[in-house]
């Protein structure tokens, strides 16, 4: 009676234990005809898949730094050097695009440049070099491109001598004076030379005066030599009883010494004078 349940139990663990070890089988798939097994993709760091593996520096892990695309050598025409310099100056607030694009292309064709279009084209040339192909003039005159050796350098032409002018004569009496031609051969020239516009009035007189054995008027020959007093307003006298005749006057008022120069102080006057009459004595 006892041997029975046992049997029973012995079996029950039989298909347990079956039932276990099916279901830990591994799988094997059916890889159909048509269908491409698939290939291993490269892992992460692989060199085999062309990523650069990760440096460890430290203790700690960090990629390593990607080439900067604007770095290197010029672009191997005008127009790529131009436009990558000018989308680089836009991208660095040295300018705006079309500011960048005006200042290059100027540079390019050789023209003139603005001090600050100058300046972009250092900027540009500093960074990505010198373009391909070289302007052949034009500059502001700072960070040009530099002189081709094959070209002979103009010669410098030599400085003409600075001429220093003549330092005008100065007429300052008193002082003798020599007549040299049409500038100066009349007493009223004469006045205009020592005395000055404000001078000339008073002037001719006066040095008529100092100078009667040359006559009252010119013009004179050039060498004639004059004598030129120096300038004083005119003085004045009023004639009295006891001084209207020239050799009265003239003997009270030096330096008068002669009739003659009195009459050249006074024009037209005739002596003696009347009592009260105004008589310039110098």
């Amino acid at each position: 009676m006892l041997g029975v349940p046992i049997l029973y139990v012995v079996g029950a663990l039989a298909v347990i234990l079956a039932v276990v070890a099916w279901r830990m089988k591994p799988a094997t798939g059916v890889q159909l005809a048509d269908e491409p097994a698939a290939e291993d993709e490269p892992a992460a760091g692989d060199p085999a898949g062309g990523v650069p593996l990760p440096y460890v520096s430290g203790g700690s892990v960090s990629q390593a730094p990607l080439p900067d695309p604007n770095d290197g050598p010029s672009a191997d025409d005008n127009d790529k050097w131009l436009r990558r310099s000018a989308e680089w100056l836009a991208g660095q607030g040295h300018a705006t695009m079309d500011a960048a694009l005006i200042a290059l292309q100027k540079y390019l064709a050789g023209e003139q440049l603005s001090m600050e279009q100058g300046r972009l084209r250092d900027l540009a040339t500093d960074h990505f070099g010198y373009p391909p192909d070289l302007p052949q003039s034009g500059g502001t005159g700072n960070g040009d491109a530099p002189d081709d050796p094959d070209v002979p350098t103009p010669p410098v032409p030599p400085t003409p001598p600075v001429v220093v002018p003549a330092e005008p004569k100065k007429y300052i009496a008193p002082a003798f004076h020599t007549v040299s031609g049409p500038s100066d051969d009349s007493y009223t020239d004469m006045a205009l030379l020592f005395y000055g516009e404000s001078g000339v009035q008073y002037g001719v007189d006066l040095i008529q005066s100092y100078n009667v054995k040359h006559g009252h008027q010119g013009p004179f020959p050039p060498g004639t030599r004059f004598w030129i007093p120096k300038y004083a307003p005119p003085r004045y006298v009023i004639a009295t009883a006891s001084m209207r005749t020239a050799s009265q006057i003239i003997s009270k008022n030096p330096p008068l010494n002669s009739v003659a120069m009195l009459q050249e102080l006074n024009d037209g006057m005739t002596f003696p004078v009347k009592v009260g009459q105004k008589v310039r004595v110098a």
